[in-house]
């Protein structure tokens, strides 16, 4: 049995700071051996050092399912992530289709971005590094992060959809659109976690909060969304728990754990959502 969390909207609150009663909670079931396995869009070095200081695991999904990390050793289970040739490409049709756009892209080692990509609503540099374009577009990457203020990250991918056929296009929680490679997103990586720690995925539960987290619900057995999630997060779930702030993702845990042994004592056939 698994239990899956994203960690921004749904364990951590607005300001990052982890929810202590959904904390708690997750903590208390990974030490009596149930594996609760973060799956988030954040980058390796942020997702894992999280984990840890939560004490989740054993497995980590990043980078919205580019990238699997063991969380004790910090050795990489898998990785999808986009070779420099392909980044190119994506930042020249991107720059070419959407002359404002400006550019990011999540490596192993940290976040490199572009002058001016932060600007004008995000004003801190933490962790991140300046470097010029034309290194984004020759570095190996997790994925390639875009953005064009004003536009939210699903009116990116509408606008982009056309251009970057073939890729995964994920809209992030504000005006970011994450490009992976394809059939890369938290759907395949929860699968793939599953799959190293030998569990059917009817035999995980998972808790979000966003359009990302839209395709880890389809996959697996139960899904929840906390209450003040995306639209679409919460048509696509089983179930609504609390806001993230009110501890709604060690409610869910709560809940999941509570009713796996009677939902699947009896093997019925997944309804679709």
């Amino acid at each position: 049995m698994i239990f899956a969390t994203d960690f921004d909207g749904t364990l951590l609150d607005r300001s990052g700071t982890p929810v202590p009663t959904s904390a708690t909670a997750l903590a208390a079931a990974r030490r009596r051996g149930l594996a609760v396995v973060p799956v988030t869009a954040r980058g390796p070095r942020s997702a894992v050092a999280l984990s840890r200081d939560l004490d989740l695991g054993p497995v980590c999904v990043c980078s919205n399912g580019v990238l699997g990390v063991e969380v004790s050793t910090g050795s990489v289970l898998w990785s999808h992530g986009l070779k420099p040739r392909v980044v190119g490409e994506i930042v020249a049709a991107i720059a070419r289709a959407v002359g404002d756009a400006r550019f990011a892209v999540e490596t192993r080692d940290g976040f490199l971005v572009e002058p001016g990509f932060f600007e004008p609503q995000w004003r801190r540099f933490t962790r991140a590094q300046l470097v010029p374009r034309r290194t984004l577009a020759t570095s190996e990457a997790l994925k390639v992060v875009t953005r064009v203020p004003g536009c939210s990250g699903e009116e990116l991918r509408a606008r982009l959809g056309g251009v970057l056929d073939g890729l995964s296009l994920i809209p992030g929680s504000s005006d970011w659109l994450d490009v992976c490679a394809r059939g890369v997103s938290k759907g395949s990586g929860i699968g793939l976690g599953a799959e190293v720690l030998g569990v059917d995925l009817e035999d995980v539960g998972a808790v979000g909060d966003h359009l990302n987290d839209v395709s880890m619900f389809e996959v697996v057995g139960r899904a929840y969304v906390v209450a003040d999630g995306h639209p679409a997060a919460l048509r696509a779930a089983d179930e609504v728990v609390a806001a993230c702030e009110d501890g709604g993702a060690g409610e869910a845990l709560t809940r999941f754990i509570q009713t796996h042994d009677r939902e699947y004592s009896q093997r019925s056939p997944r309804r679709h959502r």
